[in-house]
């Protein structure tokens, strides 16, 4: 999940800018509001550290020149542990505690290591609030979503041109359907899994919620259409890269991410698709706009060629 906008062996060998990391954020589900210091000012980021450091729904990052502070280096990025007011000094976690401990540092120091100018992109640094993304206060997800660099390539293709191939190449809706899942690549078809509520401890009230979620995903009539399909085009033209509740849940929100005319994608089975969006209500709508808004973020680091997605 950590290649999901640059490679592996990119990152090992040049690091990554504040846009690369931040996207690498948002790529594993994390709702993330960055600023560069271009954007900000000493006293807004001042605020924001106060803010951050007496709550504990965020973390503040902060993506810095060591070289500013006197350390050995440049770029690097670490969380921040704590801030006391008085003194203005930052408790930084450095990341890599075999070069440097946890340390405290003045405030105006690491804003002005923040300052400054990154090389490989002429831009400053800056920092980032982290905060965790749950569809329903305190509990887990039935849907979650594996990004990955080939993922997130797989699913634009799929959606934005391969899918389109399949309009009218079945004679009813059920052909339409199987056809179009047989067509997801393996990449796309990993990128969308459904959890098990029976692997989640009981104290959260996880289970019944993702039980509730996971009966109204499975009496939808686009699920029904999908199991009518596998029953009667399976042994003909070949099993399911995925599951049907995940295909189903995948194509319901990416109807609704990728704004897509689904008469002109799958006209047989465009009226059961917004059928079934209509039917959608909590706590299943609450997954499927998560979804949603994955899917759309996935689709803005496309336009900003920050998954390596642009054709």
């Amino acid at each position: 999940m950590l290649n999901c906008c640059v490679s592996l062996d990119e990152i090992a060998k040049s690091g990554l800018t504040f846009d690369e990391w931040t996207c690498i954020a948002r790529c594993q589900g994390i709702t993330v509001d960055a600023c560069r210091t271009s954007n900000s000012s000493f006293e807004r980021f001042s605020e924001t550290m106060a803010a951050a450091c007496a709550s504990d729904r965020s973390v503040l990052c902060v993506s810095y020149s060591r070289r500013e502070l006197g350390q050995s280096g440049d770029g690097h990025f670490s969380p921040i542990g704590g801030y006391d007011a008085a003194s203005e000094m930052v408790l930084i976690l450095d990341v890599a505690r075999f070069k440097y401990p946890p340390h405290w540092a003045p405030l105006h120091d690491v804003w002005n290591a923040m300052c400054a100018l990154d090389t490989s992109t002429g831009l400053p640094r800056g920092y980032a609030l982290l905060s965790r993304y749950e569809p329903a206060e305190g509990a887990k997800a039935l849907v979650y979503l594996t990004f990955g660099r080939e993922r997130l390539q797989s699913v634009c293709k799929y959606f934005e041109t391969e899918l389109a191939s399949i309009a009218f190449s079945g004679e009813c809706v059920e052909e339409e359907l199987w056809l179009a899942l047989r067509a997801l690549p393996a990449a796309a078809a990993s990128l969308l899994r459904l959890r098990e509520p029976s692997t989640l401890s009981t104290e959260d009230g996880a289970p019944p919620r993702m039980e509730t979620a996971l009966a109204q995903l499975n009496a939808l009539p686009l699920h029904t259409a999908l199991r009518d399909a596998q029953m009667a085009h399976a042994r003909r033209l070949g099993p399911a890269p995925t599951s049907l509740g995940a295909y189903a849940a995948l194509l319901l929100a990416a109807s609704a991410a990728f704004e897509l005319d689904m008469v002109t994608v799958l006209p047989r089975s465009a009226p059961i698709i917004r059928q079934s969006r209509e039917a959608i209500v909590p706590p299943l709508l609450d997954e499927i706009h998560w979804v949603e808004a994955q899917l759309k973020l996935m689709l803005q680091t496309q336009r900003n060629d920050c998954c390596g997605c642009k054709a």
